[in-house]
């Protein structure tokens, strides 16, 4: 379903916007090919599939004139702060004291396992 989005409101998209409006179209968009084409299970509407593909070119066009490079500096600058947050807890977990009991324990009982058939 779409959440309201219209060509108005595309042009009042900053960069930043338009490069995480375009990820999520396209994700959205692949994904629901997939469930049509692949699948024959379809979860949205053809009209609604339409509009939203073309959102999505108008967005694209907003980069037109520009290459490639922009657009692909803001996707990776979108990228990067939204995995920002499972990268923090990944180190906050890497370096926990539970983690090494968790992997300590496991040594041990593997150790335990091994050692009779060696």
């Amino acid at each position: 379903m779409t959440d309201g989005m219209y060509p108005a409101r595309l042009l009042r998209m900053d960069r930043k916007q338009a490069a995480e409006r375009i990820e999520y179209l396209r994700t959205f968009l692949a994904e629901n090919a997939r469930l049509y084409y692949e699948l024959d299970s379809p979860v949205i509407e053809d009209e609604e599939y339409d509009a939203l593909n073309r959102e999505l070119e108008e967005l694209e066009a907003q980069y037109e004139g520009q290459g490639y490079g922009n657009l692909k500096k803001d996707l990776v600058e979108v990228t990067v702060n939204a995995l920002a947050p499972v990268q923090e807890r990944f180190r906050q977990i890497r370096n926990s004291d539970e983690l090494t009991a968790i992997l300590k324990d496991g040594a041990e009982r593997a150790n335990a396992i091994a050692e009779p058939v060696i």
